[in-house]
């Protein structure tokens, strides 16, 4: 089952803490959901394949 993250946080201060543009998030955030990994959901955003998400991660450390 595909894991959920709330909306509870504004777009701006998840941007802030990445210290990236509102406008950078959003475009990774597209690029992610163009690729399968994520979805939006009514309660926040469906992370759709956490392993492939993890290895992204990895691999930008």
């Amino acid at each position: 089952m595909p894991d959920i993250i709330t909306d509870s946080l504004k777009c701006g201060v998840v941007a802030g803490y990445l210290n990236m543009s509102l406008d950078l998030l959003t475009a990774q955030l597209t690029e992610l959901e163009a690729q399968g990994l994520i979805e939006s959901a009514a309660n926040g955003l469906c992370l759709k394949d956490l392993p492939a998400l993890e290895k992204l991660a990895d691999g930008m450390a």
